[in-house]
């Protein structure tokens, strides 16, 4: 079978004029590519994507040369105008030229040409490809970039190396420092060194001292916060992104100082919003990241967080049977989001898409992934958290995985064609029986006007016990 890709289809998403000229890859023959920079992890991960992949096809093989000439027809090099995720594939009749972003856009590059061929991920070591006699591209240019800068999906199946780089995911670990992601206000004052000599350190709760959080408008907490920083910072030079984050309890300081900024501010987010900033003035170089969590979500009224300031906006309390921005219920949290968006253009968004306490249970929230998304970007979200299912056995791992992903980076594709084409991809014959009881779980789930609580147990769904008035 010989693949023809039409042009206009391969370059539908910057509308390039049509040729019929084609780049074409024989079966069974030697293919020159030059790795502009040979020290580029990047570069050299993508050259082997396409390699491994490309002989599978069609048993073409790649080879990878030192100094371009007449007779090499792949180049793949980093272009630092592009969106350090983003590309742009060149290709011309004898040429292809693939440029990426100086993070992981050749690779992005060379997933979207296989994902053309028609070779998918559906899970880790999970795929299928077809096999070609010929493979032939028309000539032109396409570019893309995310929609989001970081996109993350938790739990254990983008911890598969190849599998993350085909579904286009960051890790953590790539973007923030060892032990300072979130929740770091015991890191970086530690209870016990300090607690005990200077309890005025800490949270005052109800008239008592509480190693619990920090008090966020002590000056010498900030000091102290800012030394330890600086001295992170040292060991791990590479990392942009620091947590300067309060503790996962609800136990924030009321001492008359910070009571004085809650009220003035109209949120607990004040006083942390406050010593953030001046944590961020004194590194202007990197970004500090803190969280708009639980008591801290409420955005604050006057300050508004410097330029290298990350706020982590948490969407914890909210359920999940119908869009954030039409359901009444989560009027509140659409505020406090509309409300960051207008005061902060440097948003990462923890989303939940998860049943924690039952996770191979029906949870039929696919519905809302795609208008939560949009409504997340249009506010300034620029970095995406999604903790969801993504293990083996829970309950649409692999097709959630891959409807998140594709979203965090364009949350406008056509979600119904991309659900329906996955569906046939990964779970074979019975496909549409699947795709049955997906669309009979959301339509009962409307029908009874049930909710959605990521902390629920299913029996709370039995015959319709977990309802509207719940």
């Amino acid at each position: 079978m010989r693949l023809f890709v039409l042009f206009l289809f391969f370059c539908s998403l910057n509308g390039a004029f049509a040729s019929e000229r084609e780049f074409i890859i024989q079966p069974n023959k030697t293919t020159e590519v030059y790795l502009k920079d040979t020290l580029s992890k990047d570069l050299k991960n993508a050259f082997g994507l396409l390699s491994r992949h490309l002989a599978e096809l069609n048993k073409a093989e790649l080879t990878q040369i030192i100094n371009p000439g007449p007779t090499t027809r792949i180049y793949l090099k980093q272009n630092r105008k592009l969106h350090p995720d983003g590309f742009k594939i060149t290709i011309r009749e004898n040429k292809m030229t693939i440029e990426g972003g100086t993070r992981k856009g050749t690779t992005y590059a060379v997933v979207h040409l296989l994902e053309i061929l028609g070779c998918k991920k559906t899970g880790p070591n999970m795929g299928h490809h077809g096999i070609w006699e010929e493979i032939a591209f028309s000539c032109g240019v396409i570019e893309d970039k995310p929609a989001n800068d970081v996109r993350i999906i938790n739990l254990y199946y983008p911890e598969d190396t190849e599998y993350r780089d085909w579904m286009r995911l960051n890790t953590i670990e790539e973007i923030y420092p060892d032990g300072y992601f979130v929740h770091t206000f015991h890191r970086l004052v530690p209870r016990e060194i300090y607690f005990q000599d200077h309890p005025e350190y800490f949270a005052l709760v109800n008239g008592k001292r509480t190693a619990d959080q920090v008090c966020p408008s002590n000056p010498e907490v900030k000091k102290i916060i800012s030394g330890k920083l600086r001295e992170e910072m040292s060991k791990q030079p590479d990392k942009q992104k620091w947590s300067v984050s309060q503790n996962d309890n609800f136990s924030y300081c009321q001492c008359d100082k910070c009571k004085n900024i809650i009220a003035e501010e109209g949120s607990p987010a004040g006083p942390i919003i406050h010593l953030v900033n001046d944590i961020a003035k004194q590194f202007p170089d990197k970004i500090i990241s803190t969280l708009a969590y639980q008591y801290s979500r409420k955005a604050p009224a006057k300050v508004k967080p410097r330029k290298n300031v990350e706020v982590m906006l948490c969407t914890i309390e909210l359920h999940r049977h119908a869009p954030i921005e039409t359901n009444p219920e989560c009027a509140d949290f659409k505020k406090d989001m509309e409300d960051w968006g207008k005061i902060c253009s440097n948003i990462f968004l923890w989303d939940y898409t998860i049943n924690f306490n039952h996770s191979i249970s029906p949870f039929p929230n696919l519905h809302i992934l795609q208008p939560n998304i949009q409504f997340f970007t249009k506010n300034h979200v620029n970095a995406l958290f999604e903790q969801s299912n993504s293990t083996i056995g829970y309950e649409f791992s692999e097709l959630k995985v891959h409807l998140l992903s594709k979203l965090m980076w364009n949350p406008n594709l056509d979600f119904e064609q991309e659900k329906q084409s996955f569906l046939p991809t990964c779970y074979g014959e019975g496909y549409q029986y699947i795709s049955q009881y997906i669309d009979a779980l959301e339509k009962n789930l409307k029908e009874t006007e049930s909710k959605l609580w990521i902390y629920e147990h299913p029996v709370v769904h039995q015959n319709g016990l977990f309802q509207k008035n719940a």
